[in-house]
């Protein structure tokens, strides 16, 4: 998992492995409280990747997630989605289930990470 890097919308860093962005209908209003990225995660093992945030004012308009240039993941509130990437297979029930009724945060569970 080495060579990757986490990014919100508007700040660069090379915190994490995975590539993660956050559309926000207004910037000040959001505030990510704590993203969740394993350090290391063993090939073909299953991860699961958090980000909690909370709403001043305005409602979250859409958290997606990266691996690269590759978008495997995106929250548009209710709908989530799925999307092809490379070494990353969403487990879509069970992140749906994992965030049914939940403000405030998003779980997103992948199985066997390549």
């Amino acid at each position: 998992m080495r060579g990757y890097k986490f990014v919100l919308k508007m700040k660069k860093s090379n915190i994490s492995p995975f590539l993660f962005t956050i559309l926000l209908q207004s910037a000040i209003s959001i505030q990510v409280e704590k993203v969740v990225v394993p350090p290391v995660v063993l090939a073909g093992r299953p991860v699961t990747l958090e980000c909690h945030y909370k709403e001043e004012g305005d409602k979250l308009y859409s958290l997606k997630w990266w691996r690269g240039d590759e978008e495997f993941y995106q929250y548009i509130p209710p709908k989530r989605k799925e999307f092809p990437a490379t070494g990353v297979t969403v487990n879509l029930t069970v992140t749906s289930s994992l965030n049914w009724g939940k403000d405030g945060q998003e779980v997103v569970v992948l199985d066997h990470v390549g």
